[in-house]
C-alpha cells in the first residue's frame, strides 16, 4: 500500500521516505517485542492444551500489533487527506467524493478498526482470550486488500494484466423456450 500512496500523491519522494522510514521502524519494534519478550504463561485450572497469556506477554505481542495499526492509520489518514484536498480544489463536497471514491477509505478504515479491535483485546481481555481476534484481524486485512487490488484492476483501463473490453461491442443473445 505504500507504492499507492506514492502514487496518490504523485511519486512524491518525501512521503514514500516516509512511508519507508515509518515501516523500517514498525518491523524494528515489532522485532524486538516479539525477540526479547519474556513469555509468561497463566497457571491454568484445568489441563487442557490452550494456554493463557500473563499480561506482560500480551502487551509484548500488543506492541507488534500496534506497529501494524500505526501503519495503517497513517495510510488511512495520507488517503483521507488526498481525498479531503481534491475535493477542495475540485468544489465537490466531501461526501459526493467519498461516495465516488469511498472504496479507499472503506478499506483502510475496516483494516485499522479490525487491527484496533485486536489490540484492546491484548490489554482489557482475560488470560484466555487475548489476542483472541488475531486470527480474525488478519483475515480481514488480507481480504480487504485482495478486494482493494482487485477494485483498482477492474477500474484499470490499462495495465500488464487487463484488457479494455467495450460491454456495448458484445452481442447478448437471450431466447425463452415454450412448453
Amino acid at each position: 500500500m505504500t507504492l499507492r500512496v506514492y502514487a496518490l500523491y504523485g511519486c512524491s519522494l518525501r512521503v514514500l521516505g516516509s512511508m519507508i522510514t515509518v515501516g523500517i521502524a514498525g518491523t524494528c519494534v515489532s522485532c524486538w517485542a516479539l525477540f526479547f519478550a519474556k513469555n509468561t504463561t497463566v497457571a491454568q485450572p484445568m489441563t487442557s492444551c490452550h494456554i493463557g497469556l500473563s499480561y506482560d506477554t500480551s502487551t509484548r505481542f500488543a506492541i507488534t500489533w500496534e506497529s501494524v495499526f500505526a501503519y495503517d492509520l497513517i495510510i488511512f489518514v495520507l488517503t483521507l487527506t488526498k481525498t479531503w484536498r481534491a475535493g477542495r480544489n475540485m468544489g465537490m463536497p466531501l461526501i459526493t467524493l467519498f461516495l465516488r471514491d469511498g472504496n479507499r477509505a472503506t478499506y483502510f478504515a475496516v483494516t485499522t478498526l479490525s487491527n484496533l479491535a485486536n489490540i484492546l483485546t491484548f490489554y482489557f481481555c482475560g488470560p484466555f482470550l487475548r489476542g483472541g481476534l488475531s486470527t480474525f484481524s488478519s483475515s480481514i486485512s488480507a481480504t480487504m486488500m485482495s478486494r482493494f487490488i482487485l477494485n483498482l484492476h477492474e477500474t484499470a483501463s490499462v495495465g500488464i494484466f487487463s484488457t479494455h473490453i467495450n460491454t456495448r461491442d458484445r452481442v447478448s443473445r437471450l431466447e425463452f423456450v415454450q412448453d
